[in-house]
C-alpha cells in the first residue's frame, strides 16, 4: 500500500510540474484514473493469495 501511495504522489508531482506525457494528457489524465482501483485491487488480491494460501 505504501508503494502505491508513494507512486500517485511521484504522478502528481510530475503533472504539476509540467510533464507533458500523453498518458497526463488524454482525457486530463483518464488513463491514470481509470486504472487506480482495478490495479488497487489487484494489488490487495495478490497479497491475500501469497499471505493466506
Amino acid at each position: 500500500m505504501y508503494v502505491f501511495i508513494t507512486l500517485q504522489a511521484i504522478v502528481l508531482a510530475m503533472l504539476l510540474r509540467g510533464v507533458n506525457w500523453r498518458v497526463f494528457q488524454y482525457g486530463d489524465n483518464l488513463v491514470l484514473k481509470l486504472l487506480f482501483w482495478p490495479v488497487l485491487l489487484s494489488i490487495w488480491l495478490g497479497v491475500t493469495l501469497v499471505r493466506f494460501y
